[in-house]
């Protein structure tokens, strides 16, 4: 299983080898990906059936009708105020005389007040009204009427502090979307079931026998519209739940609120919209791909109808390291692959005020909903592992993260990956930017995670990213119909049997496209190969190769560097060839020469291998020579099936930085190898 971890100063490995607690002493900060092989639980309950009466309402007679309105809260980028660039409040300060709406009520009438003078007012978030924590009225009018406001004033002329008492209504909250809806009496036994519609509205019927029962709206989904249920956790398996009783006897209302602050339940609720966002795009951007007058069409494309069902586990104030035997005090956020399992980081250690939370933290969660997408669309073979979103990782980690940091841009519409923690409120809160990545020019902080040499973007998990975005965004040269004609199409990804995807084999499936557009620009500006000689490319041994091919690799020995796989680079310092054995025994030789202390090792790896882990490893020659040439061979018996056959350069005996050119030849089982085209 695939555990995919959102944060970006990340960490991920195969847990078959290293279980999720030996995370612990790792600095986590936000998107990665890790395979384990035990369950998160020993006992789970089972998830409650859906509600049976969704397509064939009961009907009554008598009957009253129960109509209904559920929103939930939220905050705005992210889980504070903050607005991109910047890691304090934005103030309103109106011009003398202007008249400012703030976004609360109190009593059910919205907060209004004028300046004489200039005054500063700290800008409501969407839903929340506790993200005003303070309004001071240094020359306000003699005519406005304080008198309301007096039990929520300050110490101090004009000022007032708002602590979001029980008489102010938060504004501005998201409808919750095609949500199941459960009537039930008080034995607990259903009676009626109905879905929220786009807006949050929903009706049903009861039977009018003057009997309370409980109208209920759960967070979960399972219509064609949303696919996604958000629960507690893994044990429980239970929904977050808002209900309020009704006497059946005349037609009533209820509306239903799920908050933000105290219990959350507006947490759990934006984490299923961020679902059926996510749904709503790949929908619309794939409807009609397979159909040769639609603008959207490309040979091969597979539309996307229905998404299967994810579960996702959120609970205020937990971090879900600790389902794996992790600290409960390492935050993280992760997508367990395999299982349909999606976990948000909900705080830590109780905390849900300063410490790191992902519940509205959208980037991260569709992050994650992004790698559910890619296992279930394209089969992904990510073997995860460590990355900063500043560094070279393997290609098919890099390709892994690079698709789920670009598929939440995607969905958003905004090129951006951004992590926050904390959230402002009255005391003891603050907001901070964890993680902020732009995935285009032009937009605020500084870009990293940028290639210097051609087909080093492979390496590259935000270079990836960017190049999607690029080719797909409103202005690009592309369509996301094309990219999912390379990621899901008849011949994609999930077709294709190359068990060492990467970027560089989405480009050769997307140039395979017959009405492919030309995406050279946007490679050439990321740097990155359209093929796969740098990672994963097959060799020929037959007859038709005679002679071997003299492939040259210029050796990097950086300060970092000590020879060390975790600090190897992987593009300069290592090349990547993908043979197929039939079985039986299996013989590699390199033969090279360079310069100053030039040393070649060997490392045959098997499929779904980790870059440097010794089970990973079927055979090696990595014996230190320490001269200007040599030979490194490796002669196993191994089962049949493809293999990786990894040319690396060992630094480790350089006494300086630099460069140095080694050359070397490749064969196999006796024969020349010749990289294939």
């Amino acid at each position: 299983m695939l555990i995919s971890i959102k944060k970006i100063s990340h960490f991920a490995l195969r847990a078959s080898v290293v279980r999720f607690g030996a995370l612990a002493s790792v600095a986590l900060a936000s998107g990665c990906a890790f395979k384990i092989d035990n369950n998160p639980t020993t006992t789970r309950q089972p998830i409650a059936a859906y509600c049976p009466y969704i397509a064939s309402p009961k009907s009554y007679s008598p009957s009253m009708t129960v109509t209904g309105h559920a929103v939930y809260e939220y905050r705005i980028d992210g889980n504070g105020i903050i607005p991109d660039g910047t890691n304090a409040y934005t103030p309103v300060v109106p011009a003398n005389g202007a008249t400012t709406t703030v976004g609360i009520s109190l009593n059910g009438t919205p907060l209004i007040f004028t300046c004489n003078t200039p005054c500063t007012v700290l800008k409501a978030v969407k839903g929340l009204a506790d993200q005003v924590t303070a309004i001071a009225f240094p020359g306000i009018s003699s005519t406005y009427n304080m008198t309301a406001f007096a039990p929520y004033r300050s110490s101090g002329t004009g000022a007032i502090t708002l602590t979001s008492p029980s008489n102010m209504t938060a504004l501005n909250a998201n409808p919750i979307r095609y949500a199941e809806v459960q009537v039930t009496n008080d034995a607990g036994a259903i009676v009626q079931c109905a879905e929220t519609n786009a807006t949050g509205d929903f009706s049903l019927a009861l039977p009018s026998d003057g009997v309370r029962y409980n109208v209920t709206v759960l967070s979960r989904s399972s219509n064609a519209n949303n696919t996604g249920y958000v629960m507690t956790n893994p044990n429980d398996n239970v929904p977050y739940k808002l209900t309020s009783p009704v006497i059946s006897t005349t037609n009533t209302s209820v509306n239903l609120r799920a908050i933000a602050t105290g219990t959350l339940e507006g947490g759990a609720f934006n984490i299923l919209d961020q679902i059926a966002n996510a749904q709503t795009y790949i929908r619309t951007q794939t409807a009609g791909c397979s159909t040769p007058a639609n603008p959207n069409y490309f040979v091969g494309c597979v539309p996307v109808t229905t998404v299967p069902i994810v579960n996702a586990y959120w609970s205020p104030g937990i971090s879900p390291s600790i389902y794996y035997g992790g600290s409960a005090t390492s935050g993280i956020s992760y997508y367990l692959n395999g299982v349909k399992e999606l976990y948000i980081l909900g705080g830590i250690n109780g905390d849900t005020k300063v410490t790191d939370m992902d519940h509205f933290d959208n980037s991260v969660i569709v992050h994650e909903y992004g790698h559910f997408i890619e296992d279930q669309f394209a089969k992904p073979n990510s073997p995860g592992g460590s990355h900063s979103g500043n560094s070279i990782i393997d290609p098919r980690l890099a390709w892994g993260e690079g698709w789920a940091n670009y598929f939440q841009a995607a969905v958003s519409g905004i090129p951006v990956y951004r992590d926050t923690s904390g959230y402002v409120c009255a005391s003891g809160c603050s907001t901070a930017v964890s993680f902020k990545q732009p995935l285009e020019t032009g937009t605020q902080f500084t870009m990293t995670d940028v290639a210097s040499a051609t087909g080093e973007g492979n390496f590259h998990e935000f270079s990836v990213a960017r190049l999607l975005w690029a080719i797909s965004k409103p202005s690009g040269t592309s369509q996301f119909a094309e990219i999912w004609t390379a990621f899901n199409g008849s011949n994609s990804m999930r077709t294709s049997g190359d068990p060492f995807k990467s970027i560089g084999r989405l480009h050769v499936l997307h140039n395979a496209i017959a009405s492919a557009v030309d995406w050279s620009t946007p490679v050439a500006t990321e740097k990155q190969s359209q093929t796969l000689a740098h990672f994963g490319q097959s060799v020929d041994v037959s007859s038709s190769c005679t002679t071997a091919t003299s492939n040259t690799m210029n050796i990097l020995v950086a300060g970092s560097d000590n020879g060390s796989f975790a600090t190897s680079n992987q593009f300069t310092n290592n090349d990547f060839y993908s043979f197929y054995h039939p079985g039986g025994t299996f013989t590699a030789r390199i033969d090279w020469s360079g310069s100053a202390r030039a040393d070649l090792d060997l490392y045959i790896y098997k499929a779904g291998y980790t870059f440097g882990d010794s089970t990973s490893i079927v055979g090696q020659d990595a014996a230190e020579t320490g001269t200007t040439s040599g030979t490194a061979t490796v002669s196993k018996t191994l089962a049949a099936g493809t293999y990786m056959i990894n040319v690396m350069g060992y630094t480790g005996g350089y006494t300086s930085t630099g460069t140095y050119p080694t050359s070397y030849t490749l064969s196999v089982g006796g024969h020349a190898a010749c990289p294939i085209p």
